[in-house]
């Protein structure tokens, strides 16, 4: 620890990280919860209020890009604008 310079660690802060990442991957709460030997899914959600405010936070980016959008005069993406033959295939 001392070697990476982490002053302050706790092991709990494993656990908090990879319940969040999993809670992030889309990992149902009652799964997030059998993973990490709890009982309930209720105590998972001290894990996941951080990936909800990660997702309102993409969702009023998306809001004020719609926005900006607005007051340009065109609702359409970038991506839309592109003719067909010009848009990648996958």
């Amino acid at each position: 620890m001392k070697d990476a310079k982490i002053e302050y660690f706790r092991i709990y802060d494993l656990r908090a990280n990879f319940a969040s990442r999993l809670s992030a991957a889309g990992t149902p709460d009652n799964l997030v919860a059998g993973v990490l030997g709890h009982q309930t899914a209720s105590i998972v959600s001290t894990y996941t209020k951080v990936v909800d405010e990660y997702r309102k936070d993409a969702m009023r980016k998306l809001e004020t890009y719609r926005e900006e959008q607005q007051k340009k005069g065109t609702s359409a993406s970038p991506a839309s604008t592109q003719p067909a033959e010009s848009v990648p295939t996958i």
